[in-house]
């Protein structure tokens, strides 16, 4: 609800809460400026496209086209980072950060560097400092990979993924291209705020990170509609939360639902939320239905059981091809799936309450 004199604008973010999560790290930084220092483009040799990976990649620019962005003095720090909120890192929740691909391009006298990933905080500032590495490149010009110590886990929110570095002269050791900038492709820290390097319109570039993700990602078992929305003052606009257990395992299941928006006083709201899965019996799932399958998602098989006799069953792909139909005459009834290509699928079940239908997974 809108209690406020002015449009409230919102969105939501879903983030699992994850047994094997990263802590957050103290952030300390040696050197502080008070004020935002310079910087600037120089054009070298282009550096290219970066190394192709069969992994999962997050990334705004991967290719080096021979622009580099450095401090125009020395003696102080600065911080880039590229940013993919919570709208993106949704689907990759359960699966691991587990290095960075960056390219540097000048490294002397940049005399240190420090890898650094962050959470979610507000739109325009990182969260909790996940991870921190420090790092030496070996060679200049070139693509440097940054395998992490310790991966660290997605988990649905915005992941900041950057570097930090103390120049004690003039150098440019920060590869960046691929113009126009996107929002979240051009993160840059040389003062106590985070802004945009585009915020100077002759440097349109996004940073040359590339994070490399692995493992299997989770079950979305959560989802929220509408994800984002405006509300005139003095209304209110309902959010549905939907809960899917279809391929979850007996336990309990957390997250948190973030609601960010432009009220001044609460800029982020969070709602815990918690799904218990038990395990129900086929009998108990008939009492409200007219006919249920399983396994879902199966394999090599599935099993339908009605309240009363099925006449006959016929399964449809996700264009609606007709892909089997049977006789059954009988309350129960075990078809083969096997030879079926993975996908979705409709069974239309006919009883003597007449045709009803479910969707079943096939994998």
């Amino acid at each position: 609800e809108n209690v406020g004199a002015a449009e409230l604008e919102y969105d939501l973010a879903i983030v699992y809460n994850l047994d094997t999560k990263a802590e957050a790290l103290p952030l300390v930084n040696k050197y502080s400026n008070v004020t935002p220092a310079q910087y600037d483009v120089i054009k070298t040799t282009e550096g290219g496209q970066a190394p192709e990976t069969d992994t999962e990649i997050l990334s705004y620019c991967d290719e080096n086209t021979g622009s580099s962005i450095g401090l125009t003095t020395g003696g102080t720090e600065w911080e880039v980072a590229a940013k993919w909120p919570a709208s993106v890192m949704n689907e990759f929740a359960g699966m691991e950060l587990t290095s960075v691909l960056l390219f540097i391009n000048d490294f002397f006298p940049a005399d240190e560097f420090t890898l650094r990933v962050y959470g979610m905080d507000l739109n325009y500032s990182p969260g909790a400092l996940l991870h921190e590495q420090v790092f030496t490149p070996t060679v200049a010009t070139s693509w440097m990979e940054v395998i992490l110590d310790t991966p660290v886990l997605c988990t649905g929110e915005d992941l900041w993924v950057g570097y930090l570095i103390y120049q004690s002269d003039i150098t440019h050791p920060a590869g960046a291209g691929c113009e126009p900038a996107n929002f979240n492709g051009d993160w840059i820290r040389t003062g106590p705020s985070w802004g945009h390097l585009s915020d100077n319109p002759t440097l349109p570039y996004n940073w040359n990170i590339v994070a490399y993700l692995n493992g299997e990602p989770i079950t979305q078992w959560l989802s929220a509609d509408p994800m984002m929305g405006a509300v005139d003052p003095g209304a209110s606009e309902d959010v549905t939360l939907t809960f899917d257990a279809t391929t979850l395992a007996t336990g309990t299941y957390n997250a948190d639902v973030v609601v960010f928006s432009n009220d001044p006083e609460n800029k982020s709201v969070t709602v815990p939320v918690t799904m218990n899965v038990n395990p129900v019996s086929v009998e108990e799932l008939l009492d409200d239905e007219t006919f249920v399958v399983y396994p879902n998602p199966a394999q090599d098989y599935v099993t339908i059981q009605a309240n009363g006799t099925i006449n006959q069953v016929r399964i449809y792909n996700y264009v609606g091809q007709l892909i089997d139909q049977t006789v059954v005459d009988n309350k129960k009834a075990t078809l083969s799936t096997d030879g079926y290509q993975a996908g979705i699928y409709f069974i239309h079940v006919e009883t003597a309450d007449g045709w009803s239908t479910r969707k079943v997974v096939i994998e």
